[in-house]
């Protein structure tokens, strides 16, 4: 007759059972500090994230500006009468600089006459130059 093992267990296997099982888990420590480690990394990248870079924000202003000289050209030739922009008013932080004095303007502003000639200038937003203005053409260059 077989001899059938007991379905009892010894006390030497309930203890090693139950420290392997106690092995395979996290301490409240690691958790906590892979916690931490995460949460720093999630701040970070949030940050990142949020934050729009400096090339974009330049190219949107230049954009803007650009329609803007574009729009106010048409309506020049359009309506035989000068027009004026004043950067300032489109984007913060915005100076010009005029290429040519013209005594009908006001400081700061582009005038676009019927012609399609312009005064010209370069505008700068934060003491950096954005864009120049040919003031034969009217044409917004990029001023890198």
């Amino acid at each position: 007759m077989p001899i059938s093992k007991s379905s009892n267990s010894s006390p030497l296997k309930d203890f090693t059972s139950s420290r392997r099982s106690a092995q395979l888990g996290f301490t409240l420590i690691e958790m906590l500090v892979v916690l931490t480690v995460l949460a720093l990394i999630a701040m970070v990248a949030a940050q990142r994230i949020g934050r729009r870079p400096e090339s974009v924000i330049r190219n949107e202003a230049q954009a803007k500006l650009d329609a803007a000289i574009q729009v106010a050209r048409r309506e020049a030739g359009r309506t035989g009468s000068v027009r004026a922009i004043q950067p300032a008013a489109l984007i913060e932080g915005a100076s010009l600089a005029a290429a040519l004095p013209s005594s009908d303007s006001s400081p700061g502003q582009i005038l676009l006459y019927p012609d399609g000639s312009s005064n010209g200038g370069l505008v700068s937003v934060s003491g950096k130059p954005l864009a120049s203005i040919d003031w034969l053409t009217a044409q917004v260059r990029d001023a890198r």
